[in-house]
C-alpha cells in the first residue's frame, strides 16, 4: 500500500546491499504516473493487484516446493539440475477479454469474468473465476531497475535472473551470483552437454533447424565460459542485438539507441549518435540473423 514508488526505492536499495546490481545500474524515472497521484479508490485496487500477484508468486513458491520435497524422497535432490527463470521482463497488460493465451472458463466449466474499470465491485482479481493483470507501472516496479516490459527488447523485457541448484554438480558456493550473460537458447545445448548426448541433425527424415545455444555449463564449473558472439532479439517490431558490452536497440518502428551495459546497465545514456559506426556495424549483424531466422520478409 506505501505505492510503488517507494517499493522501487526499496528494492533498488535492497538489489545494491545484496550484490545482485552493481554501481552501473541506475534506478530508471517511473515509466507513468506517481502513486501519491491516484485517489484513494485508486489505491485500493492497484494495491489488491499487487496483493494477487504476490500471492501467485507465493503459489509458484509453493509447488517449487512440493517439487523439491518429492526428489527428496526419492533420493535425487542433490544430483538434480534445477533451472528456473523467468520467460520475459514483467508484463504490462491489462487483459479485457477471453481469446489468444486467456481463458474463458474454468477447467470445470465455470465462466471466468475479466477484470477492469467497467467491472462491478463483486468481480475482483484473485479467484479462478477472474482474470486480470497488475498493469504497467507494477511492470516497471517488478522491474527495478530497469525500463520497460514484456514484449519489448529493452533490459526490462528480455533480462531476466537464473537460479541454478545442484550440490553435486555446481563447484561455485551456494548463494554466489555471475554476471555472466547467458540466452534461453542455451537450456536445450546444457542438457545435451550434460546427458553427454548429441542434439539430432535430422527428425523422421526431415533437417532440423541446427542448435544455436552454447552450454551453461562450464559457468556452473568455473563461473564463466566464452560466451556467444552476439545475442539476437525480435519481437512484435521490437529488437535488439547484444554483441560484449554493447547492446543495440529499438522500438517498433523507431530508431535505434546504443549503450554501453558495462557502463549503463539500466539503459539510461543513448550513444547512437556519437557511435553511428558501431550502430551500422550491429545494425548489419542484425539484419542478416534477422534474414536467416525468418524475421523477414514480415508477415
Amino acid at each position: 500500500k506505501v505505492g510503488w514508488d517507494v517499493i522501487r526505492e526499496k528494492r533498488f536499495e535492497r538489489m545494491k546491499k545484496m550484490g545482485i546490481i552493481g554501481e552501473n545500474h541506475k534506478l530508471t524515472p517511473r515509466a507513468s504516473k506517481a502513486w501519491d497521484e491516484l485517489s484513494e479508490k485508486q489505491k485500493d485496487e492497484e494495491d489488491l493487484k499487487m496483493a494477487v500477484y504476490c500471492a501467485m508468486i507465493d503459489r509458484v513458491d509453493q509447488g517449487v516446493g512440493r517439487l523439491v520435497g518429492k526428489l527428496k524422497e526419492l533420493k535425487i535432490f542433490d544430483n538434480t539440475l534445477i533451472l528456473f527463470l523467468s520467460d520475459n521482463g514483467a508484463s504490462p497488460e491489462e487483459p479485457r477479454r477471453p481469446g489468444f493465451d486467456r481463458n474463458s472458463e474454468t477447467r470445470d466449466g465455470r465462466k471466468v469474468q475479466y477484470y477492469g474499470p467497467k467491472s462491478p465491485r463483486k468481480v475482483l482479481p484473485g479467484p479462478e473465476t477472474t482474470y486480470s493483470g497488475f498493469g504497467p507501472m507494477w511492470a516497471n516496479t517488478a522491474n527495478t531497475p530497469f525500463r520497460h516490459w514484456k514484449a519489448r527488447n529493452h533490459e526490462g523485457g528480455v533480462a531476466t535472473p537464473l537460479i541454478a541448484h545442484w550440490p553435486k554438480g555446481l563447484e561455485a558456493k551456494g548463494g554466489s551470483i555471475t554476471r555472466e550473460p547467458g540466452h534461453v537458447i542455451d537450456i536445450m545445448a546444457t542438457c545435451v552437454d550434460l546427458a553427454k548426448t548429441k542434439y539430432p541433425g535430422k527428425y523422421k527424415g526431415r533437417d532440423i533447424t541446427p542448435l544455436e545455444g552454447k552450454s551453461l555449463a562450464p559457468i556452473f564449473r568455473e563461473g564463466k565460459r566464452q560466451g556467444h558472439e552476439a545475442i539476437y532479439f525480435e519481437h512484435y517490431g521490437n529488437r535488439a542485438i547484444r554483441r560484449g558490452d554493447w547492446k543495440l536497440v529499438a522500438l517498433g518502428g523507431k530508431p535505434w539507441e546504443l549503450f554501453n551495459l558495462a557502463k549503463d546497465r539500466s539503459e539510461t545514456v543513448d550513444l547512437a549518435a556519437r557511435h553511428p559506426g558501431r550502430v551500422k556495424e550491429l545494425e548489419d549483424l542484425w539484419n542478416s540473423w534477422a534474414k536467416k531466422s525468418k524475421v523477414f520478409p514480415r508477415p
